[in-house]
């Protein structure tokens, strides 16, 4: 395990090397001479504020830089380094090479090979609360409650639990100008909410050899063509008249049960090609409500779909803990600039918790909750940022990496394995938790 141990703090040094980050810091014109205020403390004090403080503030990360890492600076000084907009191209730029080198490669799980797809993603939008100053640069949709609000838009990996794309834009702004690009969806199923509607996107999400599973509003009223019966497994025509195939019954006309799961076959007059859509019953809305998708019937039950969804929930998980455990739950700054910076640094923070997570679960053999090693971050995190960012002498630096896992292996362990080794998640065959 030693050997294990060594590899991984060889592996996550190297990408935030701090002889790498002032690289970088100079190439995005943050640095130009390099004074008192090295760029890697003061992304390590970011990583270190954020995510042990509860609604950490600036002055809370300036004194983790002179406490840590003995940067002695004035607030005046320090302010001006971090609103700077080349401080914010570091973070973003930081983020997305530790992304693509560290936190997505090794991680390349495979699904069952039944499967048509080969990966699973996850997209959503979640907006964040700013200073009601902002409001001419991010303006929110509801201009009463949250004049000013940005949106954080995520396409996560599942397999990898992380993110492979991240964009910030005005809450105002339209969704679907983030959405995965369909020819970028080749064997992969991508699951959204029914904000990302879109007839035409499915169209060209099947032209490109891609899978969608989407909710769909439940104001949809396309024609409905036939459904398959639940008890009967028999198909059931909704043809007024079978010589006229164009005279179909509407959804919001069909009269079928509430308590079952129906698979449907449905088609919109502007459109030539038939959709799949399931119809069930929403416990939480007391209404019938509708998922599109063209994963192929014969290999996915009207249930098995379901299920599928259900894992969009994931990506909930992931903005509820970047807002609890990353002190992004409003960002109380009026500088557009530091507010991007603290969102970059939010979620890069997130993301080396989840990369320790995995490797931890992964050394240990144990189900491990990246909930739970989110909110144990101020026992571990401080320590490990120190030994990643400024080293000590390779033996030293095993051990505390090694006393670090067994604390989380201890702490951040899943409390009910067994029940969670029934999730849909894990019923998928992706063993995050096991080697492969």
């Amino acid at each position: 395990m030693e050997r294990e141990f060594t590899t991984f703090t060889k592996s996550i040094k190297a990408v935030f090397n701090p002889s790498r980050i002032l690289k970088l810091s100079r190439k995005v014109k943050f640095t130009q001479k390099l004074r008192a205020l090295h760029p890697a403390n003061l992304v390590g004090a970011l990583i270190h504020a954020l995510s042990c403080h509860d609604h950490a503030n600036l002055t809370d990360i300036l004194r983790v830089l002179d406490e840590r890492y003995q940067e002695l600076l004035n607030y005046k000084p320090y302010h001006n380094q971090i609103k700077k907009p080349e401080f914010t191209h570091l973070l973003q730029s930081l983020t997305e090479q530790a992304t693509k080198e560290l936190l997505i490669q090794p991680f390349r799980s495979s699904l069952p090979a039944e499967y048509p797809f080969k990966h699973i993603h996850l997209h959503d939008g979640s907006s964040l609360t700013l200073h009601e100053k902002l409001k001419d640069v991010y303006q929110g949709r509801f201009t009463k409650t949250a004049p000013a609000a940005i949106e954080i838009h995520l396409t996560l990996d599942l397999v990898a639990a992380i993110a492979n794309y991240v964009g910030l834009d005005a809450d105002k702004e339209s969704e679907k100008h983030h959405r995965p690009f369909a020819d970028e969806l080749k064997d992969t199923l991508v699951l959204m909410d029914s904000g990302y509607f879109d007839i035409e996107y499915f169209k060209e999400i099947n032209q490109f050899s891609g899978f969608y599973l989407m909710r769909a509003g439940k104001s949809i009223n396309p024609e409905v063509v036939d459904y398959l019966d639940p008890d009967t497994h028999e198909r059931i025509s909704c043809l007024k008249d079978k010589s006229d195939t164009t005279s179909v019954v509407k959804l919001n006309k069909l009269n079928i049960g509430k308590d079952k799961v129906f698979d449907l076959t449905v088609k919109w007059c502007k459109f030539n090609e038939t959709f799949r859509v399931v119809q069930f019953w929403d416990r939480k809305t007391k209404n019938k409500a509708y998922l599109i998708t063209n994963l192929p019937v014969e290999q996915f039950s009207a249930q098995s779909v379901l299920e599928l969804y259900s894992l969009r929930w994931q990506v909930e998980l992931f903005f509820k803990e970047l807002k609890s455990y990353c002190s992004m739950k409003k960002v109380n700054t009026a500088d557009p600039n530091i507010v991007k910076s603290l969102l970059w640094e939010s979620i890069l923070s997130l993301l080396i918790k989840r990369f320790v997570a995995f490797h931890v679960g992964l050394m240990f053999g144990v189900m491990i909750s990246t909930h739970k090693v989110a909110r144990t971050a101020l026992h571990w995190l401080p320590n490990f940022m120190h030994i990643i960012l400024n080293g000590t002498d390779d033996e030293n630096e095993i051990k505390i990496i090694e006393k670090i896992f067994k604390f989380l292996s201890k702490w951040a362990s899943r409390a009910h394995p067994e029940r969670d080794s029934n999730t849909a998640l894990f019923q998928l065959g992706i063993k995050l938790y096991s080697k492969q």
